[in-house]
């Protein structure tokens, strides 16, 4: 899962300008392809404000995997030797972004007319591959990051861009759309003529993007920050961590609970019930809960079909009370009817695809 811009006291981490453009880098990368799509082929002046804007985040992520090359690779190989796989990977994808990038580039300066729907699916491919590569580095690199001393960890994060591009731009990009809180605790890391400077700055920004995604919808202000894959993967991330912080010392996890459900009262003959689930984990991974839950003596076969031992149907029951408490917590993050009709669209992407 993605790592939180601030600690548990709602504090700056020694990751959070490196977070903030990560997201500030998301955010927009999911806007330039539906403003390129939406743009008028007659509209130069539009043309012109989407392409400017695009250079100034391009430079901020020159700027990022600059610092990262030249200082904050370094400094985490030396303090943890076993990243160094990651890190040569890492290095190798900024080598095929900057690839993508240019080719971006030469789409964009044909820009308004026949190019812009190339162009707009150059960027979208580009958001996703650039969504994978923060994704690996927040994975591997985060963790280091928070346990070396602030200034060492910040080098790639944003205060080495910052030292060379426009301070007060790559701030107010970077906070675009914060919440209040989240704002005011970022500021406070700020050196204080830049804090001071923080509202105008970013009044002017917010003038000047508004004028960029004018045509996007909800004036650009509700467009999602990332792919839809990541809010899938991230998603299906987040249920088996409440499933499994639920079932943490029932000696089970989300996957034996879905077994003895699936036969609780209901019987059923090992290759139906493996084909059932199996598009969940694959075949092999619920043969493998199959079998562990037979030894453990919770389910048996008889006639051809497994089913719940006496201690396999106690400790169904037991389990449904806790899966039902995470079940609530799903109800209530959509409410209103808004979870069948998430599960419908679902339906009607998986069908269309």
């Amino acid at each position: 899962m993605t790592p939180s811009l601030l600690d548990l006291h709602g504090s700056p981490t020694a990751a959070t300008m490196f977070l903030l453009v990560h997201r500030a880098l998301r955010r927009d990368l999911a806007r330039f392809p539906q403003a390129v799509r939406l743009l008028p082929e007659d509209d130069r002046a539009q043309a012109e404000r989407i392409v400017d804007h695009w250079r100034r985040v391009r430079g901020a992520l020159d700027e990022h995997q600059a610092a990262e090359d030249d200082q904050l690779f370094g400094v985490l190989l030396a303090a943890e030797p076993a990243l160094s796989d990651v890190l040569a990977m890492l290095g190798t994808q900024h080598a095929a972004l900057d690839a993508a990038l240019a080719a971006i580039e030469a789409a964009l300066a044909e820009l308004p007319g026949a190019a812009a729907s190339r162009a707009a699916d150059l960027l979208s491919a580009f958001a996703t591959d650039l969504d994978g590569h923060l994704a690996l580095e927040e994975e591997h690199l985060v963790g280091v990051m928070l346990r070396l001393p602030e200034p060492a960890a910040g080098v790639g994060g944003g205060a080495g861009a910052a030292a060379r591009a426009d301070r007060g731009w790559l701030l107010a990009w970077g906070t675009e759309d914060l919440d209040p809180a989240t704002l005011r605790a970022v500021l406070s890391r700020m050196p204080p003529d830049v804090a001071e400077r923080a509202p105008a700055v970013r009044r002017d920004h917010e003038t000047v993007v508004r004028a960029v995604w004018r045509d996007l919808p909800c004036a650009g202000e509700q467009v999602p920050s990332r792919p839809i894959g990541w809010w899938l993967r991230e998603a299906d991330a987040r249920l088996d961590a409440a499933f499994d912080r639920g079932l943490r010392g029932r000696d089970t996890d989300r996957r034996g609970w879905q077994v003895l459900a699936s036969l609780a009262g209901r019987p059923a003959a090992r290759a139906d019930l493996v084909a059932a689930l199996g598009a969940f984990d694959g075949a092999p991974a619920v043969e493998a809960v199959v079998d562990d839950l037979r030894s453990r003596g919770w389910i048996e076969e008889w006639g051809g079909l497994l089913r719940l031992t006496r201690d396999g149907e106690r400790e169904q029951l037991e389990l449904a009370a806790i899966v039902d408490a995470v079940r609530g917590q799903v109800a209530a993050a959509l409410p209103h009817g808004d979870y069948p009709t998430l599960v419908r669209l679902l339906e009607q992407l998986v069908a269309g695809l």
